[in-house]
């Protein structure tokens, strides 16, 4: 589920432009990271890594913001484990 949805929004940002052979090792980990997910949805460690990823690719492929922007809005990200 979570690798569908992200190939489908890889396809979206290609179409746009927004992605670049030097994006490859991002796209791989959050590829791999969805696939993570996928097998374990109840690892909440596993969702937070894979948001992070999907900030990443969508922040530092943006017209605005940049690496700061995203650390200074991970750093006000509360995650909760359901456990």
């Amino acid at each position: 589920m979570n690798r569908l949805a992200l190939d489908e929004t890889l396809v979206a940002l290609a179409d746009l432009g927004r992605l670049e052979t030097v994006d490859s090792a991002l796209i791989a980990l959050c590829r791999s990271t969805a696939d993570a997910v996928d097998a374990s949805p109840g690892r909440a460690s596993l969702v937070k890594e894979y948001r992070e990823c999907l900030v990443l690719l969508h922040g530092l492929n943006s017209d605005g913001g940049g690496l700061d922007d995203f650390l200074a809005r991970l750093a006000g990200t509360e995650m909760v484990d359901p456990a």
